[in-house]
């Protein structure tokens, strides 16, 4: 693999002697062009072309309690019946656990009974019953 980097800036060479010399009276010489002649060079692209994405607003709340906002205002579909939401990092962590307890193949075969070969693959929907299943296996 061969990777050129090409810098078009007119005057930085001469800018930059005029910093060395200042530095203490060093010349730099240019390296040689190597721009390959069958490729055509692409225009540099400025500041001004570049593709930027502009910030993405806050959704307004609705004062009737409509809107957006009550809709991410709800609590996780997911919830154990001790009304805490259950979220990836357990699931991960319930994994890592059964993996350093009982062994890599008993994590395996516990994800496995999920339709899953990692943590990543389990739904949502499958953390509350998979994490009741690490509890029973880790028993």
């Amino acid at each position: 693999m061969n990777i050129e980097v090409k810098i078009v800036a007119p005057g930085l060479e001469e800018a930059l002697n005029k910093l060395a010399a200042a530095m203490g009276n060093r010349q730099l010489q240019a390296p040689e062009a190597t721009a390959d002649p069958e490729k055509p060079e692409k225009p540099a692209r400025s500041a001004a072309t570049k593709k930027t994405t502009p910030p993405t607003p806050e959704p307004e709340t609705a004062g009737d309690g409509t809107g957006p906002a009550t809709a991410q205002a709800e609590p996780a579909s997911d919830e154990s019946e001790s009304g805490s939401a259950i979220d990836y990092a357990q699931v991960k962590a319930a994994v890592m656990k059964v993996s350093t307890t009982k062994g890599r193949q008993a994590a395996v075969d516990l994800l496995a009974e999920f339709g899953a070969k990692v943590g990543g693959d389990l739904t949502e929907e499958q953390w509350g019953p998979f994490l009741a299943r690490a509890e029973e296996v880790l028993a």
